[in-house]
Parts: C-alpha cells; sequence; structure tokens
C-alpha cells in the first residue's frame, strides 16, 4: 500500500483482455533511431532564432522573437548532452521532428521560455533525462504552423502517431507547465510543476488553453484506439493543478487512466472524455483502487 498526505488518483480496475498493452507501443520508442547526439538538421521556418555550433555537449538555440518554428531532422539529446534554448519572456519555441526517428531524450534540456515538441515518431524521456523550462508541451499529435502562430493550441493525430514514456524528471518553472499529449502516454519518471499545472492528455485530438497564469486548460475531443494513461511514479503540482484526461475507442475498448503512483496537488482532476471528477485535497489512498471519492467541485 502507497500511502501519501495528498491526493492521489486511480480509476476502478479493467479487466485485462480488454485492455490493449503497451509493450508494443513502449517497444516501438526504443526502435533504432538515429546516432544519439544534439538535435540535427534544424531549419528555423518562422520567426528570429538561431541555432548553434554544438560546444563542449552543449547546443544552444537563441531566440529572439516571441514565437519561433524550427523544422529538425532529428531531436534527440544524448547521454551527457545538453539542448538550451535562450528565449525572450513568454517566449514559444515550436520543435518539428520531420525525419522519421522516435525522440530520445536521455540528457538535459532546458529553456528560459517554452518549448513545444512535436514528434508523430514517439518521444522517450529516458532515465537520467532532465528537463528544466518555463513550460513544455511533448506530443505525438500534430499541431499546424497557423495553429501555433495564432495561439490554437489543437492538436490532431494525422494517423501515424505512436506514444509518449517518461522515465525521467520533467520540471517546469514556479508557475509553469509540463503537457504530455498522445494516443498512450506512461509516467514512469517525476513530473512537477509548483503552482502551475500538469497536463496529460490521451486521444486522437486534445487542445490545450494556455491562459498565461499557469493553470492551462485541456480537453481530449476525440477518442483514440484504447487511448490510456499510466502513472507509475510521481506527479506534483504543489498550490497548482493536474489534468489526466483520456479517451478510448471501439465497442469494446474503454477509457483507462490507472494510477499505481503518487499524484499531489491542490486540485487533480481526472477526465473520461468530458466528464470530470475532481480528487478531495487529502484522505486518498493509492490502495483504494475501486472506490470513488465524494462528489467535488472541479475548479481550474
Amino acid at each position: 500500500m502507497n500511502t501519501i498526505s495528498h491526493p492521489v488518483m486511480q480509476t476502478r480496475l479493467i479487466p485485462q483482455t480488454r485492455i490493449r498493452p503497451l509493450a508494443l507501443a513502449i517497444a516501438l520508442l526504443f526502435a533504432p533511431s538515429a546516432l544519439l547526439a544534439q538535435p540535427t538538421g534544424g531549419q528555423v521556418i518562422n520567426g528570429q532564432a538561431t541555432i548553434g555550433v554544438p560546444a563542449n555537449n552543449l547546443l544552444t538555440v537563441n531566440q529572439t522573437s516571441q514565437k519561433a518554428i524550427i523544422n529538425w531532422l532529428d531531436f534527440s539529446i544524448g547521454k551527457g548532452e545538453a539542448t538550451h534554448f535562450q528565449q525572450p519572456p513568454g517566449g514559444m519555441a515550436l520543435n518539428r521532428v520531420t525525419g522519421g526517428n522516435t525522440s530520445q531524450i536521455l540528457g538535459s534540456l532546458s529553456s528560459t521560455g517554452q518549448v513545444f515538441l512535436i514528434n508523430p515518431s514517439g518521444i522517450l524521456f529516458g532515465k537520467g533525462a532532465v528537463v528544466n523550462v518555463g513550460g513544455l508541451a511533448a506530443s505525438t499529435l500534430d499541431l499546424t504552423d497557423a495553429d501555433f502562430l495564432n495561439g490554437n493550441y489543437r492538436f490532431l493525430n494525422d494517423g501515424s502517431a505512436r506514444g509518449i514514456t517518461n522515465q525521467g524528471e520533467l520540471s517546469a518553472y514556479d508557475g509553469g507547465y509540463i503537457a504530455l499529449l498522445a494516443p498512450e502516454v506512461r509516467n514512469e519518471g517525476v513530473i512537477s510543476a509548483r503552482l502551475g499545472s500538469v497536463a496529460i492528455g490521451a486521444g486522437d485530438r486534445v487542445s490545450l488553453d494556455l491562459d498565461g497564469d499557469g493553470l492551462i486548460g485541456l480537453s481530449v475531443d476525440a477518442s483514440a484506439l484504447n487511448g490510456r494513461i499510466e502513472n507509475r511514479q510521481a506527479i506534483q503540482a504543489d498550490g497548482g493543478q493536474v489534468i489526466l484526461s483520456a479517451r478510448a475507442a471501439g465497442s469494446l475498448a474503454e477509457t483507462v487512466i490507472n494510477n499505481t503512483g503518487l499524484i499531489r496537488a491542490d486540485s487533480v482532476a481526472e477526465r473520461n472524455g468530458k466528464h470530470a471528477r475532481a480528487r478531495p485535497t487529502a484522505g486518498w489512498d493509492a490502495s483504494t483502487r475501486s472506490s470513488s471519492p465524494p462528489p467535488q467541485k472541479w475548479v481550474r
């Protein structure tokens, strides 16, 4: 039994025969990729940014415009290597991977602003990975350049989206956010956003609402085949909120939000499709899998 002093959210048990195992999806994340190094083949297609030459295992992207879009052939970071985005206050960089390789983040990713990483071929934050950013939206669902530039953060599965796995440490500055969006998302590491938001969405169409105060909104607008979220370690947003939302398709498929770890925040919401249940701020035991908490009003 896991005993905690803050809210822990879990759903009812689903018969194993009705859940597609994640083994294949997770295995795809470890498929052979390009030689792990710094991100390669970067091309700035919108905004003003300069991609530096790697030196001493550090690659720096200097962004001077409020928003920038960069296409990369590969976006992976090897163990012991670091990639840093130097951005203006509130700056956002959309990084789109076009080369077909899974993004394997095994080193350090940091920024002074917000980083979007989009790769339909899958994203792995491996053991030892450290992410420290103002905001992170990692997605295998696509986001058009026009929507990004216009502030419409609507992510859509183009039919090839794989999963996201985190085994590292993902953290946002105070009031920032961490968002993981894919048909299937698994957390085996630590995700934290003090005074901000952690948002995990599993589906084929997901919308983010970045209202500027750290407490972002998330909705899953279209189901994915066997859409699933698993938390096996820790998700923390002290003074903030955690949102887990998933939708699954198919007559025998069920939405699955499975938590065997720790979730801690002032507000924790579990959304099966468009239905939300908030967890109380205390007294929720991780070993309680089949019961429901008393009705609560979820406030974002």
